[in-house]
């Protein structure tokens, strides 16, 4: 799923004639002063975190509407939403762009919206998304052209549970794989062990989201892991893409002695040109199979053998820099002595997998 289907840009000032023109539902739209003067007001609460929300056509470009991410609580990662589309009904498409910009430019845990009346046609649509009721405010908010008050549900989203990129959580012997990606491909799988927290910020919160860690924070042990998750061989957040769910399947199935070959689509372009051609050339290392860093390095680079010798070290550097290690098998890469060096997981854990894979050790 991806937001990117409608463009983004900063909103300046000089677009309130636009915005009036285009009919969205914006407070002040009575005339184009007016306009300005709510929109100043909404700058002094988001600071420069307005976008104009377009879509570009044969016929040209489209506004969808706009969106405010306020700043609540800095530490926290809180952001309050403000969305303007247009009356006659939600418009998907135009959250999905504002979830997408809070989680993943503004790195914001928590996002949060108050409903009002006139935002109620949202809900469903909300409800579909992940968006969770926590409360009704009492006479919140004033009702424009009347001297009343009323009612707003507060709904929020939490980071683990928006539907772009998610983690899923593979336990094995040693420990759990953990798995980012989002509907085009992987991007990342941590080793993360058990009696230890995950090292990296994201795949930490949704582990804590969905109840998978001790009092401590910390990823139990191999039977507690298992016990919370219920039978499952592997878990993902509901609103999980579907080729998340894909890659932890296909994963149980390599430690279950199924399957040899991953068969997944991976955003290896996060790397360097050099980078990417080591990764790519290690995905045609096979299952059970070891390579040396020199023969990594004579199969990308010059044919002359010393040349490939100096190479070698920065063979090495890229399978240290390697972002989904198991599925991208740098494991299966050692040193010209036989040694095992330079596993991002641990040399445990890279002797695990290489005994299961020649020996089938489990």
């Amino acid at each position: 799923m991806s937001a990117r289907t409608y463009d983004s840009a900063r909103l300046r000032l000089s677009d309130a004639g636009r915005l009036r023109q285009a009919g969205l539902d914006l407070p002040g739209r009575e005339s184009v002063g007016r306009l300005r003067l709510a929109l100043s007001e909404l700058q002094r609460s988001c600071g420069r975190a307005i976008w104009l929300v377009s879509q570009s056509g044969a016929d040209g470009e489209t506004i969808k509407g706009m969106f405010g991410l306020q700043e609540i609580d800095r530490v926290a990662r809180r952001f309050r939403l403000h969305l303007f589309g247009y009356h006659q009904g939600p418009d998907r498409q135009l959250l999905l762009t504002a979830v997408w910009r809070a989680f993943f430019d503004l790195d914001a845990y928590r996002l949060e919206w108050e409903i009002g009346g006139a935002e109620r046609h949202w809900l469903p649509v909300l409800n579909q998304d992940g968006w969770r009721e926590e409360g009704r405010l009492e006479l919140a908010r004033p009702c424009p052209g009347t001297f009343r008050r009323e009612d707003v549900l507060l709904l929020c989203l939490q980071k683990p549970s928006q539907p772009f990129r998610s983690v899923a959580f593979v336990p094995f012997r040693q420990a759990v794989l953990a798995l980012v990606a989002d509907d085009e491909g992987v991007w990342q799988t941590d080793f993360v062990r058990y009696g230890r927290p995950c090292l990296d910020p994201f795949i930490q919160e949704t582990a804590q989201y969905m109840h998978l860690l001790d009092s401590q924070g910390n990823v139990p042990d191999l039977d507690s892991f298992a016990a919370r998750l219920g039978g499952r061989a592997w878990v993902c957040p509901e609103q999980a893409p579907e080729l998340l769910r894909q890659a932890a399947s296909q994963v149980h199935e390599y430690f279950q002695g199924k399957r040899r070959v991953f068969d997944l689509p991976l955003h290896l372009d996060q790397g360097s040109p050099f980078q990417q051609r080591v990764w790519q050339e290690l995905r045609q290392i096979p299952h059970a199979v070891t390579r040396t860093y020199e023969a990594v390095a004579e199969a990308i680079g010059p044919d002359d053998t010393n040349d490939a010798r100096k190479l070698a070290r920065a063979v090495g550097s890229a399978c240290s820099a390697n972002p989904i290690p198991l599925i991208v098998p740098c494991h299966r890469v050692i040193g010209k002595d036989g040694k095992l060096v330079g596993f991002s997981g641990g040399l445990d854990i890279k002797a695990y997998l290489l005994s299961y894979e020649i020996l089938g050790v489990s």
